[in-house]
């Protein structure tokens, strides 16, 4: 009785194995363009110039 019901659980597992990797299959070119943007996208929110902000520099009077 125990034997049947291990066969039945392990072939219920192989479905379930293959449901899966059919469902994910897909998705990896998703996160490599989602990545990709991410990365191309630092380059807008890097200052190259220094700022009023930026260490060692100083508010002058007058605003300049």
């Amino acid at each position: 009785m125990t034997d049947i019901n291990a066969v039945g659980s392990l072939r219920a597992m192989d479905e379930l194995r293959s449901r899966t990797r059919v469902a994910r299959d897909g998705h990896w070119f998703v996160l490599l363009v989602f990545g990709v943007v991410v990365l191309g996208a630092m380059s807008f929110y890097v200052m190259t110039f220094p700022t009023a902000s930026s260490p060692g520099c100083q508010a002058v009077k007058g605003g300049g």
